[in-house]
């Protein structure tokens, strides 16, 4: 019984990463939205904190304007590899969760334009469990808890206006 239900959720997992996603001219404009949404998450990110960042401030800015990119292309795969990126940024001592701030809004408006309303607030849930965990552990790596507060805060309030976008 247990592996019947395994096989299940395993093969609509599969299905769900290997569906084609939608002709190109459909997503070409989310494409362009995600490419000015990363660029101006880079450009701000530099111009105000010239001095201040360090060789991975840049490497997450950058893989977030790739992954924002990817997802118009394949939500399943670009949303996934966007949490990982997320929480990654989360849990190493460098880099700062501003470095992906506004990245972050275009990752919970494709969240409830490409998927529907139960599993986007799903994923959006578990961001906001995530985020909580990794920023209040004990092992966190930030040590401005009004910092934390207010990611965990943006998060909720940004993927809880944009999570109900119409596909």
């Amino acid at each position: 019984m247990p592996s019947d239900v395994f096989a299940s959720l395993a093969a609509r997992a599969r299905e769900t990463l290997l569906r084609p996603a939608e002709p190109l001219p459909n997503r070409r404009v989310y494409v362009v939205i995600g490419a000015i949404v990363g660029l101006g998450n880079l450009v701000g990110n530099v111009a105000t904190n010239r001095g201040a960042l360090e060789p991975i401030d840049i490497v997450f800015m950058l893989a977030a304007l790739a992954l924002i990119i990817l997802i118009p292309l394949r939500p399943m795969p670009g949303i996934i590899a966007y949490l990982m990126c997320w929480c990654s940024l989360l849990i190493l001592p460098g880099p700062y969760a501003t470095d992906m701030s506004i990245s972050h809004l275009a990752f919970l408006f494709f969240l409830g334009r490409f998927l529907r309303p139960g599993p986007s607030l799903l994923l959006l849930l578990v961001t906001v469990l995530t985020n909580t965990i990794l920023l209040t552990s004990p092992g966190a790596t930030a040590t401005d808890a009004a910092a934390d507060l207010g990611t965990l805060w943006y998060t909720m309030l940004m993927g809880a206006s944009w999570s109900h976008s119409e596909p």
